[in-house]
């Protein structure tokens, strides 16, 4: 059984009373322009068969592969070429030798840096080893660097950046949900945010229902200047810089949500933001705002777009379902989705993002 071994991080006491002075709702979302997007193309998948995420690093789409249930991949990145698509390559082979990865994360970075961060969220080690590594053109990694982050223990580490000298990581543990900011190459984090309340053992009846129902869960995402988060139970979205540090609070939620927990009413909760990007310019949310049921039974969903000031621009719909996962590259302004399922399971879709770059001409 997983357990949470404490550690006492730092707490950033200042954040949380400022939050708590910034709960002024804003009354509308105005966007500029709405717009239904249609793929322009398709492309095969070629050997990645089971995409959990994708990434742009400089020419290519970089896609990571499942490594679950009935899928046992011998690689797990497959690359395309961003210029023609073409499939490129694989790499990352499984194994537990020298080079080789049990369960890989990718960790975001600027879209053109020189270097891939890559982990593997082993669950056998406290310690997750952040690895520094240069991609070249024949699909071999090499390593450049490398240090150790302590993990405190066995809970997961996902949504996770790097910014200069600093490493973002989304902890959902067992006793707290945080946010860590560490320093590279020191065991624990300097700063955390505890965005939910949870107490109890792990062991206790309903308790990870408590954390998959938290009323401030969310979804993470950063770039180099900010990091933002995503409500999924609530209609607001939290700006911070890299020291956790409330920027802006945009907080469309008029009345203090209430979760339904019990297992036939569930299904009643409304969610609202999901997966999201955080590009150099515009930070794209995958939004809802219905209950969870109706997402079920509803093809329509929306994607936000926000400019980093945190003002609404644009609101892009789509004909067919929303890709379950997605991509933006903001050299074109063109999207990259995988839907995993309604016919689309052997295919990355091509979205062309209209609007966006004559908005950045006329600020």
């Amino acid at each position: 059984m997983l357990r949470f071994v404490g550690e006492h991080f730092v707490r950033f006491t200042a954040l949380l009373l400022l939050i708590s002075c910034n709960t002024t709702p804003v009354d509308s979302k105005d966007f500029l322009f709405e717009v239904e997007l249609q793929p322009e193309l398709r492309f095969p998948l070629g050997e990645a068969f089971l995409p959990l995420d994708m990434y742009i690093h400089d020419d290519y789409l970089i896609l990571r592969q499942s490594n679950t249930g009935n899928y046992r991949p011998d690689v797990f990145f497959a690359a395309y070429s961003l210029s023609d698509y073409s499939y490129k390559g694989s790499f990352g082979h499984k194994g537990r030798g020298p080079g080789e990865w049990t369960f890989p994360m990718y960790i975001h970075s600027p879209s053109n840096a020189p270097y891939l961060y890559l982990t593997d969220l082993s669950f056998r080690n406290n310690t997750a080893v952040i690895h520094k590594m240069v991609l070249d053109s024949t699909m071999r990694l090499r390593e450049i660097g490398s240090f150790g982050i302590d993990k405190g223990g066995y809970y997961s580490m996902h949504s996770m950046a790097i910014n200069k000298d600093s490493l973002l990581v989304y902890d959902e543990m067992f006793t707290s949900a945080r946010l860590k900011v560490h320093h590279l190459g020191r065991d624990v984090p300097v700063i955390s945010w505890e965005y939910g309340a949870l107490k109890g053992d792990f062991n206790m009846p309903g308790y990870l229902e408590q954390i998959q129902y938290d009323e401030n869960r969310g979804t993470l995402v950063a770039n180099d200047s900010c990091v933002v988060f995503l409500y999924t139970f609530q209609d607001r979205i939290d700006v911070m810089d890299w020291n956790l540090k409330l920027k802006k609070r945009l907080n469309w939620q008029k009345t203090k949500p209430f979760i339904r927990k019990d297992f036939w009413d569930r299904m009643d909760n409304i969610w609202y933001y999901d997966r999201s990007f955080l590009g150099e310019h515009f930070l794209y949310a995958l939004y809802y705002g219905v209950p969870y049921k109706e997402l079920l039974i509803s093809n329509y969903t929306a994607m936000e777009v926000f400019d980093l000031n945190g003002t609404p621009v644009c609101r892009y719909t789509f004909s067919r379902p929303m890709p379950a996962i997605f991509t933006v590259d903001e050299r074109n302004f063109t999207l990259y989705g995988y839907r995993g399922d309604d016919g689309l399971e052997d295919s990355i879709s091509v979205y062309r993002l209209p609007g966006l770059k004559e908005y950045l001409q006329n600020q």
